[in-house]
């Protein structure tokens, strides 16, 4: 800025440069540099695994003195004694203990953030692991599996079957990327995206009906014939079977369950070998088995269950995971059309786009 001056007795305008003040500004958040570089941070995490900087230098393919240095200007910038000089090498402080759990989580999300980057707006592909409860296993791995082949040759897909309480596990430690399951996942840990909701029934032999129901039309069951006829269904802690206890406590009710058998196809089985009544919903009987030989009966009041497609908040989504989750999305929607299933799509099912 320039300012005009005049002073007195002289006669010709003077111009005097007039010096901008200095303004001390807060920074802003975003143009602060990270308290924390990757790199130092990369030498203090391998000198904590391997113990001495002779063995981290030697992971890393540095010098010992680089690896020191790294390490001590990681220090400098916290302002804190990471780890000390032992006889048996190097002895991590209490601050070095928590830097050294907290920094390997840092450093993968730093590594699957790089890869999320590289493979957006590239074609899907990779590996993409998905744990399906037994229902859903039933009717939906084999469609699943083939359209992913179909449409996205260079995607490998993995799928697994275990319980609703399992895939939450296996989605959590990061060994999965997707799950289905039926019940609510902690929602400060999990995306879940509603699937499906579908309607329980009571499952019995076409030859061996409960007594009454042979005469009623439509075939209807109470809640305390689930106390009166053996019963056979999932053990502790399965998803289903906790759904099920839900239903018989808000209706004053102890289940007559005299077998417990963790595998849908056998439960179907021994209904309808007349071994046992189960409760199974209308999916369970689109897959191969004998279920021409069962009749499916409702019950008053309904059971219903909610399925969710989940995925841990904290995983970034790959452009291939996106990409099997919008095919679970469709393929759900198109099954429960083509089999004519006793379930509802829910509302909220569209296409998951990346974060």
């Amino acid at each position: 800025m320039v300012a005009h001056l005049y002073r007195r007795g002289v006669s010709r305008l003077r111009v005097v440069p007039v010096k901008r003040r200095r303004v001390n500004r807060m920074p802003d958040s975003d143009s602060i540099p990270p308290a924390i570089e990757l790199w130092p941070l990369l030498n203090f995490v391998m000198l904590a695994e391997h113990g001495s900087l002779s063995a981290a230098a030697s992971a890393l393919g540095l010098t010992q003195p680089s690896v020191s240095e790294n390490v001590a200007k990681l220090e400098r910038r916290l302002q804190v004694q990471l780890a000390t000089r032992g006889p048996r090498g190097a002895v991590l402080t209490e601050a070095g203990r928590m830097l050294a759990t907290r920094g390997k989580d840092l450093i993968s999300q730093a590594n699957s953030l790089a890869e999320a980057v590289r493979e957006f707006g590239a074609d899907p592909s990779g590996r993409v692991t998905v744990g399906l409860p037994p229902s859903l296993n039933v009717f939906l791995s084999v469609p699943l599996a083939e359209t992913i082949h179909a449409e996205f040759p260079n995607l490998r897909l993995h799928i697994a079957e275990a319980s609703s309480g399992h895939i939450l596990d296996w989605l959590e430690s990061e060994k999965y990327d997707l799950g289905c399951i039926f019940e609510q996942a902690n929602p400060s840990t999990f995306e879940a995206v509603p699937l499906m909701s579908e309607e329980i029934f009571f499952a019995a032999a076409t030859d061996d009906l409960p007594a009454g129901a042979e005469a009623s039309s439509p075939r209807v069951v109470t809640p305390q014939l689930l106390s009166q006829v053996p019963l056979v269904l999932p053990s502790h802690p399965h998803g289903f079977r906790r759904i099920v206890e839900r239903y018989a406590r808000a209706n004053n009710i102890s289940l007559n369950v005299v077998l417990e058998i963790d595998s849908l196809p056998q439960i179907v089985e021994m209904a309808s070998r007349a071994s046992a009544y189960a409760l199974i919903p209308h999916s369970a009987l689109t897959g191969p088995g004998p279920s021409g030989d069962l009749t499916l009966m409702r019950l008053e009041p309904p059971l219903h269950r909610t399925g969710y497609l989940v995925r841990k908040r904290a995983k970034l989504a790959s452009n291939s995971t996106v990409a099997v989750q919008n095919v679970i999305l469709r393929i759900i929607k198109e099954l429960m059309e083509r089999h004519k299933l006793t379930a509802g799509i829910v509302p909220q099912v569209g296409a998951v786009r990346r974060e």
